[in-house]
């Protein structure tokens, strides 16, 4: 086994001498090997570019139309086609409705319960809303105010007599 292995190694240097053929004296000489740099260390910095973003949407063009939403018309302002003239409110005292009385102490008007001097917001027919103050409850009326006056008012439960 001895033999075989000797006999090996000599037989594989002999083909590396001969793979490698010896430069010739008038040859240029060899490049110096590349620089070897250390594991584990950053790339070289890259440069980069840098852009600035322009925006091609103008908002102060006239007609200039969102890029985003183009069929949106929230930034023209509303144009009436029909104006109307500024009708006069709705008489809000006519709108308020005494719908129950409970013991002489609570009211309720639209829906809302009141107890003597307290003020709260009640909801109105056309859907608008008013602060009333309650003053005096008896037996069939109330006695408020409306926000921002200080007439007082009566009303009356649907079944007494005016």
């Amino acid at each position: 086994m001895r033999a075989f292995i000797l006999t090996f190694g000599l037989t594989l240097a002999t083909l590396t001498a001969q793979a490698a053929p010896a430069p010739a004296p008038d040859a240029a000489p060899a490049p110096p090997p590349a620089v070897v740099t250390a594991t584990n260390q950053p790339p070289p910095a890259i440069p980069t570019m840098v852009y600035e973003r322009v925006s091609v949407f103008d908002p102060a063009t006239p007609g200039a139309l969102d890029p985003f939403y183009p069929r949106s018309a929230s930034r023209f302002p509303a144009l009436e086609k029909n104006p109307k003239a500024a009708q006069p409110p709705r008489n809000i005292f006519s709108q308020l409705r005494l719908r129950g009385l409970v013991a002489n102490r609570l009211a309720v008007i639209n829906g809302r319960t009141f107890g003597l001097n307290e003020e709260a917001s009640v909801q109105l027919e056309t859907g608008g809303s008013t602060r009333i103050t309650v003053h005096e409850i008896t037996d069939k009326t109330v006695t408020i105010t409306l926000s921002g006056e200080t007439e007082k008012r009566v009303l009356r439960s649907s079944g007494s007599q005016k």
